[in-house]
């Protein structure tokens, strides 16, 4: 039996993935935009999704269709039979009789995809039929309201669809009703290539109807493209049709975005650049390392899944640069999240530095100058009224630098560049989110940390936190321990940049965030740190995860008190280290739930950083036991969830397929890093 291209293809190159699935479009080249190939589908793109915007998602559905029809009969679709899914491709196979179908996909950048049909006659006589492809914009969508609450004064908006013919192809898009809007407005055009030594031309019609609401604010406009006249395909003979779509935006307050004015492709050398640029980006020369070798086919698939979180555009707020994304779909969570992406990029460090750094640089997109806050996401086309959840998320921004520098130790241009912003970030915690004065930070707002987690039952009517809600000035003992390990690295970056005064400043704020956590939070009687409010004068004593961030800060400890912690706690499998280590509340805990979502379940990012936490402590040994479990765990999964199981018989994970601190989790954990990172 002969083995097929797709057999002899290197270990990075099967990694990819089913994007039949609505969690797994097709995305590459760090895209604007993915596409989505449904299952049971006709053959062609399916719906098109814009990436980093807050409001609109599905944008063109389906985007061409191939359709056929044989002497005088209906236009019928092709039925797509196989679904090929690489890395840098999708293809899609059918069959009509003896003629054989095949369509190609290749991004060629990140607002361009341009696909190729073939029709290849098996048989043994000619093969005559009407060829076109037909699309649909969808009707008027008003932006989701849920997705306004973050924006400060915001108003819901209606858009419409418009299409028109231009260029032998057809151009369209979604316009605001408003006649001024704050809101980005994205446009397409799709054309055919390489179509003039057919000598052919096109027929184009439109059907246009009215919305389903009968409200006028919009209306469903299709298109078909149709090959004027029948195409014949002789025995043996393949012919090939291409089409491209290209992506453009309306920024508020700009003019109507460009289409690139050169339509010509070369289908062969695009498809072999995308593969060859999908290969440099995954850093297929750097070979992933692991002891098991049944994990690397997951690992080269995480880094294949981190690639595609990653988001390029020239314009926008990101200017240019590339950010990563929680998930690489259209939906909301098509964002940079604050530590979600500051986290991923010590994976990212670990095969593409330039990566790495930019996924740093835009978690700091929209940092207030006033006052160094940083809203906890950020997408690259949005409005320009200022993040009502102007908070950042946990201060891990100096970690993140610190792994960076690790791997690339003399790029000390780039820590001169980011120290500015991440000093920013540190003093909006130390200027700005002490309300109660007693030295210690407050969280503002429970997603900034913990959502949904026991640590804020008192502060909700009923006694559950549900979802994320405000909160009162509480000082947190997890977040200033997440304070004092910055201040610490800090401190390391100012005498690494020369800067004395800095370096003092930071050492300071080590000493007064001490101070602060034995005086406030520290219960001499129970040798624990707990959060205390001072409106209530009481402390929150629920044992979740976060007890040991005194240890992950590296805080001033008696070493008994240590080891009492991590050998009668923290590795106790009754409280923290059962079948899954590190569950998000204590498994002897009342209020511990297998199904919460902070209230029980494991999360990739503190697992991690716990696992750093033992080895620093000289538990090396347990934090791989701990990790080979982990990571067993995390092999098993289709892709790399948000958060982690912790009791097998609730199969329960939540969150998307592919989150990107999921990914960076098991890809860190898997190759043990934690035992050679210890700044």
């Amino acid at each position: 039996m002969s083995t097929t291209i797709h057999e002899m293809l290197k270990p990075w190159e099967r990694t990819g993935l089913d994007y039949s699935l609505a969690a797994t479009p097709f995305v590459d080249q760090f895209a604007e935009f993915c596409v989505h190939f449904p299952s049971g589908r006709a053959l062609g793109p399916g719906r098109i999704g814009l990436r980093g915007n807050p409001f609109l998602y599905g944008f063109v559905d389906p985007l061409a269709v191939c359709e056929l029809r044989f002497g005088g009969g209906e236009w019928i679709p092709v039925r797509r039979h196989r679904l090929n899914s690489l890395p840098w491709t999708a293809e899609e196979f059918s069959q009509v009789g003896d003629l054989h179908l095949c369509a190609q996909y290749v991004f060629a950048g990140g607002a361009r995809l341009v696909s190729r049909f073939q029709f290849e006659n098996r048989g043994s006589i000619p093969l005559t039929f009407g060829l076109r492809w037909s699309g649909r914009l969808p009707a008027h969508e008003a932006v989701p309201e849920q997705y306004l609450a973050p924006f400060a004064g915001l108003k819901p908006e209606a858009f419409e669809s418009w299409l028109e013919q231009r260029d032998s192809g057809w151009s369209g898009g979604w316009r605001s009703l408003q006649p001024k809007s704050d809101y980005p407005q994205p446009a397409f055009r799709l054309v055919p290539s390489g179509w003039s030594a057919l000598k052919t031309s096109w027929n184009v019609s439109v059907s246009v109807a009215p919305d389903a609401f009968g409200n006028g604010l919009g209306k469903t406009a299709g298109y078909a493209l149709e090959h004027d006249g029948s195409v014949t395909v002789e025995p043996g003979e393949s012919r090939a049709f291409e089409l491209i779509f290209d992506l453009a935006w309306t920024p508020p307050g700009e003019g109507a975005g460009e289409f690139p004015q050169d339509c010509r492709v070369a289908f062969e050398p695009l498809l072999e650049r995308a593969r060859t640029v999908y290969q440099e980006n995954m850093g297929a020369v750097m070979p992933v390392q692991n002891e098991s070798p049944v994990l690397e086919a997951h690992l080269w698939r995480a880094r294949h899944a981190l690639l595609r979180t990653g988001y390029r555009s020239p314009r926008g707020e990101f200017g240019g640069k590339l950010a990563c994304f929680c998930t690489s779909d259209d939906q909301f969570f098509s964002t940079v999240f604050f530590w979600d992406s500051l986290f991923s990029s010590s994976a990212l460090a670990a095969f593409n530095p330039e990566f790495a750094k930019d996924a740093i640089r835009t978690t700091f997109v929209r940092q207030d100058p006033r006052d160094g806050s940083s809203p906890e996401n950020k997408w690259n086309y949005t409005v320009p009224q200022r993040h009502n959840r102007q908070y950042p998320q946990a201060p891990v921004g100096a970690w993140a630098v610190s792994h960076y520098l690790s791997r690339q130790p003399d790029d000390t241009a780039f820590l001169a560049e980011i120290y500015p912003v991440l000093r920013n970030n540190h003093r909006y915690w130390a200027d700005y989110a002490d309300a109660d004065g007693d030295g210690l930070a407050e969280w503002r707002w429970s997603g900034q940390t913990a959502d949904d987690s026991p640590l804020y039952d008192a502060f909700v009517p009923g006694g559950e936190m549900k979802g994320c809600q405000w909160l009162p000035p509480v000082a947190s003992v997890h977040l200033n321990c997440f304070l004092y390990r910055d201040a610490d690295l800090m401190e390391s970056f100012s005498k690494r940049l020369g800067m004395t005064e800095e370096a003092e400043y930071f050492a300071a704020r080590k000493t007064s965030i001490h101070r602060a956590l034995m005086e406030v939070c520290w219960v001499e009687e129970e040798q624990r740190f707990w959060d205390y409010n001072h409106a209530t004068r009481s402390h929150s004593k629920v044992p979740t995860f976060y007890l040991f961030w005194p240890l992950f800060a590296r805080l001033p400890l008696p070493e008994n008190l240590v080891r009492g912690w991590i050998e009668k706690e923290l590795l106790n499998p009754s409280k923290f280290f059962g079948t899954m280590p590190f569950p998000s509340v204590a498994y002897d805990e009342p209020k511990f739930d297998p199904a919460g979502y902070w209230r029980g379940k494991a999360w990739p990012q503190i697992s991690y950083w716990l696992l750093e936490t033992l080895t620093h402590y000289g538990y090396a040994d347990e934090a791989v036991a701990a990790a080979d479990r982990i990571a067993t765990w995390s092999a098993s999964q289709t892709g790399f969830p948000e958060n982690m199981e912790t009791d097998p018989r609730i199969s329960r994970v939540t969150g998307h397929t592919d989150y990107n601190w999921g990914i960076a989790g098991f890809y860190m954990t898997a190759t043990r890093r934690f035992l050679e990172f210890i700044p």
